[in-house]
């Protein structure tokens, strides 16, 4: 899967700031297509499939196989006292998804294809 991230520097909020704020999905929606998203096609697709049912384990990234995976992260510990982002963001990103948002570059040219 193309990556789209080729800007090297990036200028939003921290991690931890989107998390303290509970910003971090309202972060990844609005620089979703900036030069430099908070996540990269990869993550744009694994967050995807977490969204979907975040109780499935089989859409679960793991943290022992990529320590630096945000996405890992926000699915290991959400619906805990560490979680990343609250039910109000987890919803925002299901309705994003479902109204087409989070495409990745490859998705993109697939579907200006059609």
């Amino acid at each position: 899967m193309a990556q789209r991230n080729t800007s090297t520097e990036y200028t939003g909020p921290s991690v931890n700031e989107m998390v303290r704020n509970h910003t971090l999905a309202k972060e990844i929606i609005a620089r979703h297509n900036d030069p430099c998203p908070i996540l990269d096609d990869q993550g744009i697709a694994q967050l995807r499939n977490w969204v979907r049912d975040p109780t499935d384990e089989r859409h679960r990234p793991s943290v022992d196989n990529e320590p630096g995976n945000l996405v890992a992260h926000i699915a290991i510990y959400y619906g805990t006292a560490k979680s990343l982002i609250v039910e109000e963001e987890l919803e925002a990103l299901r309705a994003w998804f479902a109204g087409g948002g989070g495409k990745t570059g490859e998705e993109r040219v697939t579907e200006g294809k059609k």
